[in-house]
């Protein structure tokens, strides 16, 4: 009776992941021929995107560098305009698809969907060993409808695939916490050095590994907290090998990593400069116009 208990969760939990998998492929492949989207993560982000993989294209890695560059002619001469505040593998990931299967809009929708849905199976993966298959297809299901993860989907920023990665990691970690072996460490090495090469907020699952690690039973935990501090010499290679790679503008890493201090530098002061403003939104949004209480129950 407890097997055919068993077999039925598994089907449900499967179940529940294939509606997943629907709703997130459906969300990532609406409009998948149309223009970009309007707004500051749609169309910006599409045409900024699009540009970037344009000029890779036209005038090769040779004199964009392999950055996410803008070329101009002048006098004829010509000269590099590089958006070196993220890392470059994305724009390079992007401009592979393009180079292999056209450069097109759907093409730039397929290319991060490609990497926004194995997080997917991560999550279910994850969830699935501490509490069934499904409660993990439950799970799953509500990840796919969440708006956010919606919006990600069609969206050709790399922010889902930060998203999906991280998760990717984390599954990863938490097999390895498991059943710790060289293959599963490096494995897991691997994940956590493409999640932080995709962007900056990659680095933060370091902090998920590490409330992982302290969730394990006692008699491992203090193995599994060792691996995730063996994986933080990963995190800086991930950053050493983007300081190197933009180091070629800047004369070198450190010229780089000058930059991007004075870089979060301005940016922190534009924060504190715009927080009364910010508060003076959120008082109109949540006490104004009486969206407290929604947002509350939400």
């Amino acid at each position: 009776m407890a097997a055919a208990s068993d077999v039925r969760e598994v089907r449900i939990g499967r179940a529940l992941l294939l509606q997943a998998l629907a709703v997130l492929l459906a969300a990532g492949l609406r409009d998948l021929t149309g223009p970009w989207e309007q707004g500051m993560r749609g169309a910006a982000a599409g045409f900024y995107s699009d540009g970037a993989v344009t000029h890779t294209l036209r005038h090769g890695l040779g004199v964009t560098l392999g950055m996410p560059a803008f070329v101009n002619e002048v006098d004829g001469e010509l000269l590099r305009e590089v958006n070196w505040h993220h890392p470059p593998g994305y724009w390079l990931y992007l401009a592979g698809w393009a180079w292999l299967c056209g450069h097109e809009t759907w093409v730039l929708r397929l290319a991060p969907l490609a990497l926004f849905v194995p997080g997917l199976f991560a999550l279910f993966g994850l969830v699935r060993a501490v509490a069934g298959p499904r409660v993990a297809g439950a799970v799953a299901l509500l990840y796919a409808t969440t708006p956010l993860v919606a919006y990600f989907g069609p969206m050709v920023l790399q922010d889902g695939a930060v998203l999906s990665f991280g998760l990717c990691t984390a599954h990863s970690f938490q097999r390895h916490a498991a059943a710790p072996t060289r293959a599963s460490w490096w494995r897991t090495a691997a994940w956590f050095f493409l999640t932080c090469s995709l962007d900056y907020p990659g680095y933060f699952w370091g902090l998920a590994l590490f409330a992982m690690a302290l969730a394990v039973p006692a008699g491992r935990r203090g193995r599994a907290v060792l691996s995730v501090l063996s994986l933080f010499p990963v995190s800086v290679a991930a950053f050493g090998a983007m300081a190197l790679h933009y180091g070629v503008l800047f004369g070198g890493p450190v010229g780089f990593v000058e930059a991007l201090v004075d870089v979060l530098t301005s940016e922190v002061d534009a924060v504190r400069d715009t927080g009364a403003r910010v508060a003076g939104a959120l008082h109109d949004l949540l006490v104004e116009h009486g969206n407290g209480p929604v947002v509350a129950l939400a």
